[in-house]
């Protein structure tokens, strides 16, 4: 009985039951008594040990195919970091010479490129303090911690508001172009990723993220949200001494090294990986799109069985 009863604690049907047989409290459990008074379907046991063998088998082949798609995600998101890494460090022209960039964790780059400390290229500042009013319906719109996503997305689905005084807008409100940085984070995945502001409108940031401003004449900064991801990407900012309490802040990002290319070469770098991390994106997000509806089959099929809408005498025949 014990394998059948294993599967039939898997089923959609036993969940449904629970919840038909649950009295919601205070508290967010089931009791004993809820368990021990459903009501189940029990086959006779010959029955119940050929439910058991085929949900096994049937189980065991869908646990593969998605371990192997879950392997072809793996794949590709190592694909992505490498593409980034050698894009943004190495430039896109195999041909171009090389020179010692002097710093031992990077090599050789293109000749022509300068490699220099952040602040020589961006101007950096904290956000706002302190914590967020989500009372507020009005004011001016605060990107937080949860608007960035870990690939650098902009994430809009809930964006509270602040006051802010007029004399204040000057230094904290947004601009197009402006990258924010999350230099402090309590999951160590998360620090250092950074989304590039496109909005319209009035928005500012909270002060766990630094906004990154460039002089749109000279640096493309979407070339270097790409080289901030790829680090953050590469574990850089999370094995690095500042990451250590899981922070890199302003100082550090300042004094941190960069390769600059010209701008053209920036901005061809930019579209090349764009274009191209789109590409990866959309598979990657297929694959999980099928991974979810394998999970989706596994549940269908477990509930089919216990419940006796599979006839798996036929299916073993």
């Amino acid at each position: 009985i014990t394998p059948y009863v294993f599967f039939l604690m898997k089923s959609l049907y036993f969940f449904q039951s629970i919840e038909i047989s649950w009295s919601y409290g205070t508290q967010q459990n089931i009791g004993m008594n809820v368990i021990e008074n459903l009501s189940i379907a029990l086959p006779p046991l010959s029955e119940q040990l050929a439910i058991a063998d085929f949900l096994d088998h049937e189980t065991t082949r869908i646990d593969q195919l998605i371990a192997k798609k879950e392997q072809q995600i793996e794949l590709l998101q190592e694909k992505r970091t490498a593409l980034i890494s050698h894009a943004v460090t190495k430039g896109l022209n195999p041909k171009a010479k090389r020179k010692d960039s002097r710093i031992a964790w990077l090599g050789e780059i293109p000749e022509h490129w300068r490699v220099c400390t952040f602040k020589r290229v961006a101007n950096m500042s904290y956000g706002v303090g302190g914590e967020l009013d989500r009372t507020l319906t009005k004011g001016i719109k605060i990107l937080s911690l949860p608007n960035v996503g870990i690939d650098g997305t902009l994430m809009l689905d809930d964006i509270p508001y602040v006051d802010l005084a007029d004399d204040q807008k000057p230094t904290l409100l947004l601009e197009r172009g402006d990258l924010l940085f999350n230099w402090r984070n309590g999951s160590f995945k998360h620090l250092g990723k950074t989304a590039y502001f496109y909005l319209e409108g009035e928005y500012t940031h909270v002060s766990f993220l630094l906004r990154i401003r460039f002089n749109p004449e000279q640096h493309e900064s979407r070339y270097f949200q790409l080289l901030l991801n790829g680090f953050q990407n590469t574990g850089f900012f999370a094995s690095s001494k500042a990451g250590v309490n899981n922070t890199f802040n302003q100082s550090e990002l300042e004094n941190l090294w960069v390769m600059v290319p010209p701008i053209h070469e920036q901005k061809e770098i930019a579209h090349y990986l764009e274009k191209e991390l789109s590409q990866i994106d959309k598979l990657i997000s297929k694959i999980a799109f099928s991974i979810s509806k394998l999970h989706e089959y596994r549940i269908a099929i477990i509930s089919a069985a216990v419940t006796g809408k599979i006839d798996v005498r036929k299916e073993a025949a």
